[in-house]
């Protein structure tokens, strides 16, 4: 028999009923107070008054059976992670048409941006089919659909209306349709790797997106400018009109943060992640969007097992919303803040 352990799952809050244990503290986003510590049982009051504040899923816990890797933190049923990968079928269906020179089917992409928006109400989900990418074949169109669905969940944190994070989705899955008119060998290379004419060659293709797509009037302009600019970067270091940060349109800005993210998913695990985010991406990014993506999505975190550069493994009992690739850490008892140790890294989540 399997062991079993408390572990957590997250639920809406009008799914929550009283005498459930709350495994993670809810914070006030706007202000950072906490509302409810961890440990504290729920009652039909404190649900009432959850209800009050933005925050709209709680973490609760759950008698399951012990695993030793991510999954613990990113759990969907298979129904669910099978209607996701759907959506990388259907977009190559409709880039290879297109690439045979048929007209680009944006009806079908609107049906893919709907779907998503309606299947996948809460952004755990959503998250859980990002986030275990060794479960499923990586390839442009499922890099497309993960950043799509990145940049839904980041426009939902942003508060955007339904109309714009319709947009964001639509441009998302579009950003890098421009990829149909170069060279396929330069997928597998980094840009460092290319020469000067591969590179040329390389930073064209936002333009040849932008240029594909004017023609169709289901899609506006915002739609269209953020597929022009998703590589501009708020210094102006970017591609391919090197635009600084007030002359880039927020739906570029958003999936410039998915975009970068799903890139670091393959070869970091999160904590890297984040603290790249944090020290060199953080003029590139705009950091308001990127400080609200980062403290969301490691609050999932909290209660993770994580091995430490020492062999060690512990518990991540607490996000500092500062610094948030050091944690405070419980290892054997020991309470391990890693702010103050700086000799000690996360290597790994387990």
């Amino acid at each position: 028999m399997a062991e079993m352990t408390l572990n957590k799952i997250i639920l809406q809050i009008d799914e929550c009923v009283p005498g459930m244990v709350l495994m993670q503290s809810v914070m006030d986003e706007k202000t950072g107070t906490t509302i409810v510590s961890k440990g504290q049982v729920l009652t039909q009051e404190i649900i009432d008054k959850l209800g009050n504040f933005e925050t709209t899923q709680i973490w609760i816990s759950l008698e399951v059976p012990t695993s030793q890797n991510e999954e613990t933190v990113w759990k969907v049923d298979e129904k669910t992670f099978k209607t996701y990968q759907g959506y990388a079928k259907l977009l190559e269906t409709i880039f290879k048409e297109q690439k045979s020179k048929v007209c680009l089917s944006i009806d079908k992409v609107i049906e893919i941006t709907e779907s998503i928006m309606n299947e996948f109400e809460d952004c755990y989900s959503l998250l859980s089919c990002i986030n275990l990418l060794n479960q499923m074949k990586q390839d442009e169109y499922m890099h497309c659909v993960n950043v799509a669905c990145t940049a839904f969940v980041l426009g939902k944190w942003l508060n955007y209306d339904t109309a714009t994070l319709k947009d964001i989705v639509i441009a998302s899955l579009l950003h890098d349709v421009g990829k149909l008119d170069i060279n396929p060998i330069l997928f597998d290379k980094k840009e460092k790797e290319m020469s000067d004419m591969e590179r040329l060659e390389y930073r064209r293709h936002p333009i040849c997106g932008y240029e594909k797509l004017v023609p169709y009037n289901e899609l506006n302009v915002n739609v269209l400018k953020g597929i022009l600019m998703h590589h501009e970067r708020c210094d102006g270091s970017g591609f391919p009109l090197c635009l600084r940060a007030n002359r880039i349109v927020d739906i570029a800005k958003v999936i410039a943060i998915a975009d970068t993210y799903n890139e670091l998913r393959n070869n970091h695990h999160i904590f890297e992640i984040v603290k790249i985010l944090e020290t060199k991406m953080i003029r590139k990014l705009d950091a308001n969007m990127l400080f609200r993506f980062c403290n969301n999505i490691m609050n999932y975190y909290t209660g993770a097992k994580v091995e430490l550069n020492n062999g060690k493994v512990g518990e991540i009992v607490f996000i500092q919303s500062q610094v948030l690739h050091r944690p405070i850490i419980e290892v054997q008892g020991e309470y391990i803040n890693l702010c103050d140790k700086a000799h000690l890294e996360i290597v790994k989540v387990i």
